[in-house]
């Protein structure tokens, strides 16, 4: 026997020697008398599972069962059949007009399928018969970028608390408080009395003077730390098939813990005492001048402003301006105030009346001005919603160390300074070689890297590329298509007081206004200092799959440890950097 497919074309449709678009359209002409062909499918029971069949009379047992199919026909044809029914006048008028009605709009339906119809959207579905194109598992648009707990050694601890001790100077070392320089110089002497220590002529020995030295006794607290998820178990069930939710609340809180470990390494502050910075200062005075011009702020009308100092978990109590009445109908109010060393920026509130609960949160800046160039103008209008100007300290975390910003920004630092308004247009770069020298005159500092943030790296960049300065090359490279790539950024400075390289790097948390000046490593080989900064834990990260006590799948992070700096003179700073 011969099958279908084992005949050639032209047997099949004939016409051997025609043109292949002629024999083409032959094979569509079959095919789609194929499929106007009246086909049905059917179960058991006799009701149509697919096709343009139905059947119409039939035989079935007790059970409903086919047994028997005596007449099939086609669907469309029958629903043409029951609308030309309906047209009979008799039967028109038997059943009514509405309810011809009725019966034709649901024959129309049920031939007719739409977007909308025969189901239509609804709340938690679809729009009409249609698949959803749901891509699994979920996109997770979160960045986790932790370039400093990447960077940092992770040594092992023991106990509650790192304990150690430091020689911080000896005699000609340039380093430690109080000691003298001393001349090694001898000269010869002549001893003729042999009388034993401690009579009235002892006999001395003749040898160079004696060296002195300075130390301290450091210590560094360990603490707990962890984040924590759940996943309820009717959540963990129905995204089956779409996603493990039990294995995203695990990841997510680990990296959840990973981001929270970088903050705290860049601006955690501990509490006073045992080496901690302690509370952020509240700015000493805050400076509010009414101009007639500027903004939309009322005449004769009194105002209050309130600056706290930002420490980066937190913010120190909120300084008031006292009363400031404007004098114009389109007036406004430009605000200074002392800059607070140590702070890592300043939030802006403004009211209308006195108290710090009816001044609300205006903005966030990372410099304090000064008596020619305000820090913020306010234009109004005065907000009367948002963040209240606060009334406690929340600037420390008594259950956390000191990160890099407040180690940096201590009076303990080798360096700190004040740039007070934008970086050097004449000099660019000239702050930071004023903080290289003055930390190598103080104890040799070669820094390796200044952490940035991206407006203020920016302003650099662009200070260079529009210094008249030749003390710099720019490169235009061409991609060979006629173009050329535009834009030089500051990758480094060099350290011209003593010639080294120091990266300049933007950190993604970094706050606008302030710059650490980072030693890695000390630039000598007997400190018995491998690396400046470490993190130092008895139980590194670990997690935790909690038993299941309630209807719900729970998991926690823990690690115990700390965050220390052991060579703090060799760290500096910038701060109240205004934005370029």
């Amino acid at each position: 026997m011969t099958k279908l497919s084992d005949q050639a074309t032209d047997q099949l449709f004939g016409g051997a020697g025609e043109d292949p678009v002629t024999l083409s359209k032959r094979v569509d002409r079959y095919r789609e008398a194929i499929a106007k062909e009246a086909w049905g499918q059917f179960d058991n029971m006799g009701r149509p599972v697919a096709g343009n069949l139905r059947i119409t009379n039939s035989e079935a047992s007790d059970t409903g069962q086919l047994i028997q199919i005596s007449k099939v026909e086609s669907a469309d044809a029958a629903t043409e059949r029951v609308k030309a029914l309906l047209a009979n006048d008799e039967i028109n008028k038997a059943i009514g007009a509405s309810n011809v009605s009725s019966i034709e709009e649901a024959l129309n339906i049920q031939k007719d399928i739409s977007l909308t119809s025969p189901i239509g959207s609804g709340t938690g579905t679809s729009t009409g018969l249609t698949l959803v194109d749901l891509h699994g598992p979920a996109e997770e648009l979160v960045p986790v970028d932790t370039p400093l707990r990447n960077t940092f050694p992770r040594t092992q601890g023991v106990g509650t608390a790192l304990q150690y001790k430091q020689i911080t100077g000896f005699t000609n070392a340039q380093t430690g408080t109080g000691l003298p320089l001393l001349h090694p110089g001898i000269a010869d002497t002549t001893q003729n009395n042999f009388a034993v220590s401690g009579s009235s002529n002892a006999l001395y020995y003749n040898r160079g003077p004696k060296i002195s030295y300075t130390g301290q006794n450091k210590s560094a607290a360990y603490f707990q730390f962890g984040l924590s998820d759940e996943v309820t178990w009717s959540a963990f069930f129905a995204g089956q098939g779409f996603q493990d939710v039990r294995e995203l609340s695990q990841t997510s809180t680990m990296y959840a813990s990973f981001l929270a470990e970088e903050r705290m390494t860049l601006y955690g502050r501990g509490t006073s005492g045992n080496g901690y910075s302690g509370a952020v200062a509240a700015p000493a005075t805050v400076t509010a001048t009414p101009s007639t011009t500027g903004g939309t702020l009322a005449a004769s009308t009194t105002y209050h402003v309130w600056v706290a100092a930002v420490s980066g978990f937190g913010t120190s109590v909120a300084t008031d301006s006292g009363a400031i009445t404007t004098t114009g109908s389109t007036g406004s109010i430009t605000v200074y105030w002392t800059p607070v060393q140590g702070a890592t920026g300043y939030q802006v509130f403004f009211g209308s009346s006195a108290g710090a609960t009816n001044a609300f949160f205006v903005s966030s800046v990372g410099w304090a001005g000064n008596s020619t160039t305000p820090a913020i103008t306010l234009a109004g209008p005065v907000p009367s919603t948002g963040a209240t100007a606060p009334t406690a300290d929340t600037s420390t975390q008594a259950i956390g160390y000191d990160g890099i910003l407040p180690i940096c920004l201590s009076s303990s630092a080798g360096y700190v300074g004040n740039v007070n308004g934008k970086f050097s247009t004449t000099n660019p770069g000239t702050e930071l070689q004023t903080a290289f020298v003055s930390m190598f005159n103080t104890n040799l500092a070669r820094p390796a890297q200044v952490l940035a943030n991206v407006q203020d790296r920016k302003q650099l960049s662009d200070l260079l590329k529009g210094s008249s300065a030749t003390g710099f090359r720019i490169t235009i490279d061409a991609d060979g298509q006629a173009g050329h790539q535009l834009g030089q950024i500051v990758t480094g400075i060099q350290n011209e007081g003593v010639g080294n390289m120091v990266d300049l790097d933007v950190h993604p948390y970094m706050p606008q206004g302030v710059m650490p000046i980072l030693t890695h490593t000390l630039p000598f080989p007997n400190s018995n200092i491998t690396s400046c900064w470490e993190y130092r834990n008895v139980q590194d990260y670990m997690g935790i799959s909690w038993p299941q006590m309630q209807f719900s799948y729970d998991f926690s992070t823990y690690w115990y440890g700390t965050f220390l700096c052991r060579a703090v003179p060799w760290q500096g700073a910038l701060y109240n950097i205004q934005a370029g």
